[in-house]
């Protein structure tokens, strides 16, 4: 729907959060407490900031340890098997 202007990326050093072509904020994998599936209608939680783009897609809910801003974020990955592999090779607690 609208990831030419928002979109998520991965990056070596964790996941990008892009604004048209800038990142505005690098989630860095130790940050991360976990990642959660949930359903592709499903709200996830609503003190969750909403940063999904995708209309029925794969949608995770991002928990942090720590954040200046919010400790939960909803996405919604442009490839879900290859977000899930690569938080994976990073150690990163999936639920």
């Amino acid at each position: 729907m609208l990831s030419w202007l928002y979109d998520v990326r991965l990056d070596t050093k964790g996941i990008r959060f892009i604004l048209l072509f800038f990142t505005v904020h690098l989630l860095q994998f130790e940050t991360i407490k976990c990642v959660s599936e949930i359903g592709p209608a499903s709200i996830g939680s609503i003190t969750a900031y909403n940063f999904k783009n995708r209309l029925l897609a794969r949608s995770f809910l991002i928990e942090t340890r720590r954040g200046w801003f919010t400790r939960k974020v909803l996405v919604t990955p442009k490839d879900p098997d290859a977000f899930l592999k690569v938080l994976k090779e990073h150690n990163v607690d999936l639920r």
